[in-house]
């Protein structure tokens, strides 16, 4: 059995901005997961061959859900979670970029909150 981790992103969008319809942005999410999964991995410092997948957008919790197969000796969970917190919150990070971008807004947004949570979870 493995260790995995689960990733999930909270998007808080100021008041007036939107990510689109359903469709629009499930497709606009769809153009950038790659270049999203690989900064992730970046951040984390993982090895490319790393499993990281989307798990869906839930529109009522405003989270995005992503699974990363992490080994542990790598970063541990409160690593993973501090890094990614560091990230988050800093506009100028890639991370924070490719959230914008993908998003479709290439300019820092007042009022935009990202959120990750991190948590372990056994893999068999």
């Amino acid at each position: 059995m493995g260790v995995c981790w689960l990733v999930m992103f909270s998007l808080t969008l100021p008041s007036g901005v939107s990510v689109g319809p359903s469709a629009q942005r499930k497709a606009r999410f769809q153009n950038c997961l790659d270049s999203l999964l690989l900064t992730i991995t970046q951040v984390l410092r993982l090895p490319r061959r790393s499993m990281a997948k989307e798990d869906g957008y839930n529109e009522s919790n405003k989270q995005w859900k992503f699974s990363i197969a992490m080994d542990p000796s790598l970063m541990s969970l409160k690593e993973a979670q501090e890094e990614l917190t560091r990230e988050l919150e800093n506009s100028n990070s890639n991370l924070h970029s490719s959230f914008l971008s993908c998003m479709d807004h290439h300019d820092a947004l007042e009022g935009l909150k990202l959120v990750a949570e991190v948590h372990k979870i056994d893999n068999p």
